[in-house]
């Protein structure tokens, strides 16, 4: 069956989803009490109006990884060779 463009969004949404499922569920400040909390560094614990819970002090960002880097070495670059006059 070919592919669509309809059908490659719905996996990339589904692979979203799931790559966010699996980082939330292994973070290390999954259902610790306060006390817990306030002692991890890497920790923050979070009090609203409904509800308090202990949560990651730094976000994560979804990255690609691996991709083209070689449009950033220096072989061959204009940023290597001085000023052009």
């Amino acid at each position: 069956m070919v592919q669509t463009r309809s059908m490659s969004k719905t996996l990339k949404r589904r692979s979203a989803r799931n790559s966010y499922a699996r980082r939330v569920r292994k973070s290390a400040c999954r259902g610790i009490t306060r006390n817990s909390c306030y002692r991890k560094k890497k920790c923050r614990f979070a009090k609203g109006k409904t509800r308090k819970f202990c949560r990651k002090a730094k976000n994560t960002k979804r990255r690609m990884k691996g991709g083209n880097t070689t449009h950033m070495s220096s072989k061959g670059s204009a940023m290597t060779h001085g000023t052009v006059h």
